[in-house]
Order: C-alpha cells, then sequence, then structure tokens
C-alpha cells in the first residue's frame, strides 16, 4: 500500500475515533477533572487509569502511592528513577518502553504462567515513548497540535545529541535484563512454592530444562540486540521515521503518549510484536486531523461548545 492510500486508511480510522469520542456526555468535564486530579469524580468515557487493587500503593519502589486519577504515566518523575528518562524538558520527558523489544521473552515457552503474552512485548527493537509533563489525556482529546509538536522536536532534538543512540541502547538493554530477571524470579517463587509440581505438571521442561531453555533464548536474544544496536549507531542524524499514536479505546494508558518506533524497517522488528500496528495512527495524519478541526472550530464557534 502507498503511503498515501496508507495515511488515508488511518486518517479514516482516527478521525472516526476523535468524532466518537467528543460525542459522549461530559467529555470536557472528565477531560477537565482528570486535569485536576480529581480523584472523586466518576470516570465514565476516559480509561486507561491505575488498576483498582494498585490504588494507595507504591509499585514503582519510590514515589507516592498511586491516586485513582493517576495513570502509570501520570507524575511520572515522583514515581519512577530518574534513569527512566532519557530526556527531558519542561514540557515532555522522553522514556523506553517498560515492555523488552523481543517478543521470544513473551512466548509460552519462556512466560511463568505457561501462556503467550507475545502481544506485550515491544513494535521494534527501538521503541521509545514522549510523554507530557502536565496531565493530558489521549491524542484525541487534543484541540490543538502544540502538545504533538512539541513531543515531535523533543525527540528529534534528543536524537542529535551525539550520546543519544548510546543512550537509547543502553535502555533498551536495561529493558531486555529486566524482563530477563523478572523470569528469573518467578520461576523462584514458582519452585520454592508447595504447589510447584501441580502448577507444572504436564509442562515439556522440568525446572533445570527451563532454566536452560531460557539462558539459550537469551542468548540469542543478546546477539539480535547487538546487530540492531550497531545499526541504529549508523542511522543519519536527522530523524525521519515513524512516530504513532494509539488512539482511544484502544490505549492501555491514558495518559499521551507517543511511540516511537522504527515501523517501517523490518530488521528492526524481526522479533517484535506487529499485533498493535492496527491501530497505530501516525503523529503527521494526528496533527491533520486535528488541525483539520481546529479550522472548522474557527469557522464555526458553535462547535466549541462540545
Amino acid at each position: 500500500m502507498l503511503k498515501g492510500d496508507e495515511d488515508k486508511e488511518r486518517r479514516e480510522k482516527y478521525l472516526g475515533y476523535y468524532d466518537t469520542f467528543w460525542s459522549g456526555p461530559n467529555v470536557r468535564k472528565e477531560l477537565e477533572a482528570y486535569a485536576k486530579a480529581d480523584d472523586d469524580f466518576r470516570y465514565e468515557i476516559l480509561q486507561g487509569f491505575i488498576p483498582k487493587p494498585l490504588v494507595g500503593k507504591v509499585t514503582t519502589g519510590r514515589g507516592p502511592p498511586w491516586k485513582r486519577s493517576d495513570t502509570f504515566f501520570t507524575d511520572f518523575k515522583a514515581h519512577y528513577p530518574s534513569e527512566r528518562i532519557l530526556h527531558e524538558t519542561d514540557k515532555s520527558l522522553i522514556i523506553c518502553n517498560h515492555a523488552s523489544h523481543d517478543v521470544r521473552l513473551y512466548k509460552e515457552d519462556i512466560d511463568p504462567t505457561g501462556t503467550d503474552k507475545s502481544p506485550a512485548a515491544g513494535m521494534s527493537y527501538m521503541h521509545l515513548l514522549v510523554i507530557p509533563v502536565a496531565r493530558v489525556y489521549n491524542a484525541v482529546a487534543l484541540e490543538d497540535g502544540d502538545c504533538i509538536e512539541e513531543m515531535r522536536e523533543h525527540f528529534k532534538t534528543f536524537w542529535r545529541e551525539p550520546d543519544s543512540k548510546e543512550k537509547i541502547i543502553a535502555a533498551i538493554n536495561e529493558t531486555m535484563d529486566r524482563r530477563y530477571k523478572e523470569i528469573l524470579t518467578a520461576y523462584d517463587k514458582a519452585e520454592a512454592s508447595a504447589e510447584t509440581s501441580d502448577a507444572t505438571e504436564g509442562h515439556n521442561n522440568p525446572s533445570e530444562e527451563r532454566r536452560k531453555h531460557l539462558e539459550d533464548v537469551m542468548v540469542k536474544c543478546r546477539q539480535y540486540a547487538s546487530q540492531c544496536a550497531d545499526l541504529l549507531r549508523k542511522m543519519d542524524q536527522e530523524y525521519s521515521d515513524y512516530m504513532g499514536f494509539h488512539p482511544h479505546p484502544t490505549t492501555s494508558v491514558g495518559h499521551l503518549h507517543m511511540h516511537v518506533l522504527f515501523m517501517d524497517r523490518p530488521e528492526f522488528r524481526t522479533n517484535s510484536t506487529s499485533a498493535h500496528d492496527g491501530k497505530t495512527i501516525p503523529a503527521r495524519v494526528v496533527l491533520q486531523v486535528i488541525n483539520e478541526k481546529r479550522n472548522a472550530s474557527d469557522k464555526n464557534p458553535d462547535t466549541k461548545s462540545r
């Protein structure tokens, strides 16, 4: 499919999400409540908040307990260590996707639950996120493109810095290693449990074989990551690859976040998930729709009372 045809298809899809969102009753009140961190407000349209069982808890090792109106990206600096932030301005942060890029670490033969969690993996070797510092909801909630423009320029500026690629590579490796440690910890707990024999009954890999299999897979994951890192280091200083959004209601985190990845470079996606490709809308298409809506609103002020 040609890029123009693809953009047209994505535009129609995003336009549908945008119009549906703004047709919801009291949507503006919900957006205002989220912006004010209103924990007492009853949100019926907005979604992607902290799961109810985690409200009141600290799950990241630092920061205040999660509130009902929080998302995993809300007030990011208060909840996560500074190492998770690759670059920042007073308006936005660049962070690495929490999930590893390598789908093999989420397959049923590796995942501690024995189920296939491939869609949880990243969408390409480099899968970064740019998030606003302020409480801003999903891309469909934007009425002007200023926030997106700032996030795009922020990433392009970061990409030009001489140490940006090494920071990205280090963050990707850390994410991969964190997933590896999570799996090992889960294996340890399962083996220490009195229910281990029941939980693993019928599994093809006894404990030692399962760990050996994980180590073999990790060797392959690290080899592939090293190859991708070499390719990344050779890329141009001007970033011209993919930036996009998952529009409400297809996103799992309500706070606005822009995906930065290599959507159109197969060499960086060999071992990543394609499960979310269909819902990923290019930033340029999102901006086009927002600007069209804004121009129409300027010509017809009555539409601003949505």
